[in-house]
């Protein structure tokens, strides 16, 4: 059972000799955070961008790679090749999952 909205359960029991019992419970069904990430970002190698996420209320990054802070909204990120990082944002106990990426390009040659 996969209940949509907030509901309350009640299981009664019988034993062989006719004796009953009951029990109630309640499951409160919660929103699951609209967890969304900022563009895919293209950086020089050897340079940094700030990547975002918002939505929930805590964020988790991994890899953290390159990363200055991963449990932040908003970490500066400074990759050393092509990385996408995935962000687990939660709310109310809800989790979800979105990504972005930071595409590093090689520096011009200066020869």
């Amino acid at each position: 059972m996969t209940p949509t909205d907030d509901e309350t359960f009640t299981v009664v029991g019988t034993s062989s000799d006719g004796c009953s019992k009951s029990a109630t419970t309640s499951v409160v069904v919660k929103d699951l955070p609209t967890v969304t990430t900022g563009a895919n970002q293209s950086i020089c190698e050897g340079s940094s961008t700030t990547i975002t996420a918002s939505g929930a209320t805590t964020y988790y990054w991994s890899p953290a790679t390159g990363l200055n802070n991963r449990s932040i909204s908003n970490p500066t990120a400074s990759p050393s090749s092509t990385t996408t990082y995935t962000v687990a944002g939660t709310s109310n106990g809800c989790t979800v999952e979105a990504d972005v990426t930071v595409n590093v390009t090689n520096a011009p040659s200066t020869d």
